[in-house]
């Protein structure tokens, strides 16, 4: 299933807390996924959904300006998708959620994974009433990225290193870059994955089913 909508309204913080109600009365684990253009979101979330079905119910919705490539991509996994065109700002907001969510069916969903628009800017950090933010790096990138965006560094619940494979070909220092995770997030998980052949996929989606499970528990002790 896909839908359409289009992002419209700002960052509110009610509005967030509002997003965060909804998926906590839902049992629903939200996981905002931030990455620049070509860091891989669309194919760490196609790999992961082939290692978290079906033990883990999963929804998405897609950010995409101009195309439909990533929903397409993703559709033949059977997963219910809502693709998002960005507003004027070109990034998400807490307004353009809270309208996507009103199509996705949460009582039959774990998971709910937000693909953001391709970006490393200060406006992808912001609170759109995720649970949790995982934020993806590059190899093909380079070494710096933590670095010179300490804000989605210190923002996130799980970083991810992908194109790991290119290391042997690319001057990336996989030491810097860690000690910079380290020293902006010192206990923040760093994954290491290669989306393009699926190498560290399955540690990433095991990560993931075991936050799903933490929010299952909590709601079931919470409400009794």
């Amino acid at each position: 299933m896909t839908c359409d909508t289009t992002t419209h309204g700002t960052y509110t913080a009610s509005a967030a807390n509002g997003v965060r109600r909804v998926l906590r009365d839902a049992e629903v684990l939200a996981v905002s996924i931030v990455g620049g253009p070509g860091c891989g979101k669309t194919s760490l979330i196609e790999k992961s959904l082939r290692q978290l079905a079906p033990g883990v119910r999963v929804g998405i919705i897609s950010c995409d300006a101009g195309t439909r490539h990533e929903a397409d991509r993703l559709s033949p996994h059977g997963a219910p998708i809502v693709q998002i065109k960005p507003g004027a700002s070109g990034h998400l907001d807490v307004a353009s959620i809270a309208g996507a969510l009103l199509t996705l069916p949460l009582r039959s969903l774990d998971l709910l994974l937000i693909e953001n628009a391709g970006s490393l800017t200060p406006a992808n950090n912001i609170d759109l009433g995720q649970t949790i933010t995982a934020t993806i790096f590059s190899v093909a990138g380079g070494d710096d990225k933590a670095d010179k965006h300490p804000d989605l560094v210190r923002g996130a619940s799980a970083i991810i290193l992908n194109k790991v494979d290119l290391l042997p070909t690319m001057p990336f220092k996989l030491e810097a870059f860690e000690a910079d995770v380290r020293r902006l997030n010192p206990t923040v998980p760093i994954f290491q994955i290669a989306s393009l052949n699926g190498d560290g996929i399955e540690t990433f989606a095991l990560w993931l089913s075991k936050q799903v499970r933490k929010i299952k528990c909590h709601e079931s002790h919470w409400f009794g």
